[in-house]
């Protein structure tokens, strides 16, 4: 695994040697813009959904969120910064944790950018593998961790407010999860700059 600042670059070369393999891109928007647009309507669901969890165990109140009578009032602390480097952090690790072999790993990256950490990798994932690599730091960050803190009785404004924050960010993971079902079974997937590109997995 490598280390770096910002997100690797899409290398034409590379896309049209992939073609050549017998790789088929991965029907997707190919702009930052189109996936944003795309992933909308999986972030309304994910957050209401998220949402609509919280609220069985410990309403969010408008005033929680800074609404008051007076108007609007917001303040951040440093517990509430700290834990939403934690769940940045978190997130990316449980990404990180489904990547084949990742701590040996020379195709995958973990790093920063302009939105915040990321994890990037161009190692082939079967498509069933892809599904949990997609769909974990929504589901246990924001279903699963809301039903148990819920239980347990310790839903404080911070962390609903961070599990919120969680569900939204998971638009884009669960748009390409939603891409990836359209995929033939029995497929592996890559990679390659802001492209995915899938193939029918070869056994000896």
């Amino acid at each position: 695994m490598k280390w770096r600042i910002g997100l690797p670059k899409a290398d034409e070369k590379i896309h049209e040697k992939l073609a050549a393999g017998g790789w088929q891109p991965l029907k997707e928007p190919l702009s930052i813009g189109g996936v944003l647009l795309c992933s909308v309507p999986f972030l309304i669901i994910s957050t209401l959904l998220s949402f609509l969890i919280i609220q069985l165990f410990a309403p969010l109140s408008l005033e929680e969120i800074g609404v008051k009578e007076g108007g609007l009032s917001v303040s951040i602390s440093f517990s509430f910064i700290g834990g939403l480097v934690l769940l940045m952090t978190v997130h990316q690790l449980l990404h990180l944790l489904m990547v084949p072999h990742f701590w040996r790993s020379s195709l995958t990256w973990a790093g920063l950018h302009a939105l915040g950490a990321f994890v990037y990798s161009e190692e082939k994932i079967p498509k069933r593998r892809l599904y949990f690599l997609l769909i974990s730091p929504y589901f246990l960050l924001s279903v699963i961790l809301p039903v148990m803190a819920g239980c347990f009785g310790k839903l404080n404004t911070d962390l609903k407010l961070l599990i919120l924050i969680n569900a939204a960010g998971s638009c884009t993971d669960l748009l390409m999860l939603f891409l990836v079902l359209f995929v033939p079974s029995g497929t592996i997937i890559r990679s390659s700059g802001h492209r995915s590109f899938w193939k029918f997995e070869q056994h000896p």
